[in-house]
């Protein structure tokens, strides 16, 4: 079967299922539409303040696929069943089709298209490869494309067409896709008439002021916890589109790149806020739900700052730097150092907080040397760091001052001694925030240093030591 005449089959379907849901759904006496109200953010001013706004909108009845539209339900007859069971069985039939590749624990997501399909009734991938496809691509895609339409009865031409072509190209590429999208507040950007930041397949752009509003609202049938009411509203969304092998479950985590553009952001020295980020397939309707992992993130942030096009371009270029790390899982000191310094920078603890800074940076500044003893951990800290954070020879006695005071300040935390007073901690620990970004943003764009490294900066000698 051509490819043409599988589209023309998939949009006649699309077209003749929407004409049958308008049908079914005005005779239970069923509306096609629904209004309830929404929470909308607005802000004002350059300080970021905002408030809610409720407001009333209208949506396809299909959205809501609740108890409303059951007495209409199933809104497919068994005729259109057995059309969409044609359109499964060309699909299988295109050449380079990848459909059996999908993972066999997709459930069946038919109704209210059809009747419900639990447990065993649900088809086996291998043995009903038809009614399987029909259960777990094609009925999910017509259930997707007519519910984003304004309603059921205003289906289109061109809103068949996009369906037949997205659910074709579903059917014949070799890999999945997935985005990721993390919501933060912290961020403002700035661009010519709010063009969203582009750098590869990741966005940086703004949120609606609905989007902004659905911070507030209801997840699911669960209304967000009292911490999530209480933090900042985003005002933008990083997100990301990355692609996964077929056969495999999407990936529930954020991905290195993602990490790794938000771990730019710090370095640059964003404040970065948020409650959670969500992934979920591309198009949705390709798997059976969303994740929704937490950030880690305080919820409110100390201060927002403005990223510009040309900050972005740094950004991106550390960004690129950090995907060799692995900062959510650190395998190594030079991943621990990056994943200490972005625990620091999201601590809403300023004890935390120092501690975190000081790990990473001894993670830096102290690599291992079998020639050197244990004892001479704080002097080597001082010597090493005098030399790598500083840009003349003047400034070096000053920056072992400094970081003196920090091993000391870190000491005196962790061994007791004076306690140290809440005014000298968050002294502290803005002081070891720039020491640390300072040395690791030196380090990711030039290499982290070694032993060796260190000897020979003592010794004014250029290069590498050898180890």
């Amino acid at each position: 079967m051509t490819t043409t005449l599988v589209r023309e089959q998939l949009a006649a379907l699309f077209l003749d299922s929407c004409k049958a849901a308008t049908a079914k759904l005005t005779d239970a006496g069923v509306s096609l539409a629904f209004s309830r109200p929404r929470t909308h953010v607005v802000r004002s001013g350059e300080n970021h303040d905002w408030e809610t706004q409720r407001r009333w909108a209208e949506g396809n009845i299909l959205r809501l696929r609740g108890k409303m539209i059951e007495p209409a339900a199933p809104l497919l007859g068994n005729e259109l069943v057995h059309n969409a069971d044609g359109c499964a069985a060309g699909l299988l039939a295109l050449e380079g089709n990848t459909l059996l590749l999908n993972p066999t624990f997709f459930p069946p997501g038919g109704w209210p298209l059809t009747r419900l399909v639990q447990g065993d009734e649900a088809a086996v991938r291998d043995e009903e490869p038809v009614r399987w496809v029909r259960e777990v691509v094609l009925l999910p895609a017509l259930l997707e494309h007519m519910q984003a339409l304004p309603q059921v009865d205003q289906a289109e031409p061109q809103h068949a067409k996009w369906f037949s072509n997205e659910v074709v190209r579903v059917a014949t590429t070799e890999t999945a896709s997935y985005r990721v999208s993390v919501p933060l507040s912290g961020i403002d950007i700035q661009t010519l008439d709010g063009a969203p930041l582009q750098w590869e397949n990741v966005t940086i752009r703004y949120l609606s002021d609905l989007e902004q509003g659905a911070h507030f609202d209801e997840v699911g049938t669960r209304p967000r916890s009292l911490m999530a009411l209480f933090n900042a509203p985003p005002l933008v969304v990083l997100e990301c589109i990355e692609k996964y092998p077929r056969n495999e479950q999407m990936p529930l985590t954020l991905s290195r790149r993602v990490r790794s553009m938000m771990a730019a952001l710090q370095l640059y020295g964003f404040e970065l806020a948020g409650h959670s980020a969500k992934i979920e397939s591309v198009p949705k309707w390709l798997s059976f739900g969303a994740g929704l992992p937490h950030l880690g993130l305080p919820g409110t942030p100390p201060n927002w700052r403005v990223l510009t096009p040309e900050v972005f371009v740094g950004v991106a270029a550390t960004a690129r730097c950090l995907e060799r790390w692995n900062i959510d899982q650190p395998k190594s000191t030079h991943d621990l150092a990056l994943h200490r310094f972005c625990s620091g920078v999201a601590r809403t603890n300023d004890t935390d907080a120092v501690l975190d800074f000081t790990i990473a940076l001894e993670s830096l500044l102290l690599p291992y040397d079998a020639n050197a003893r244990h004892s001479e951990l704080s002097y080597r800290f001082r010597l090493h760091g005098a030399y790598y954070l500083t840009d003349e020879p003047s400034q070096r006695q000053e920056m072992s001052k400094t970081l003196n005071a920090l091993y000391t300040m870190r000491s005196r935390l962790v061994h007791g001694g004076k306690y140290p007073t809440a005014e000298e901690i968050r002294a502290t620990r803005q002081s070891a925030r720039e020491l640390a970004q300072r040395g690791l943003m030196q380090a990711v764009h030039g290499g982290f240093p070694t032993a060796g490294s260190f000897t020979r900066m003592a010794l004014g000698l250029d290069g590498d030591a050898d180890e």
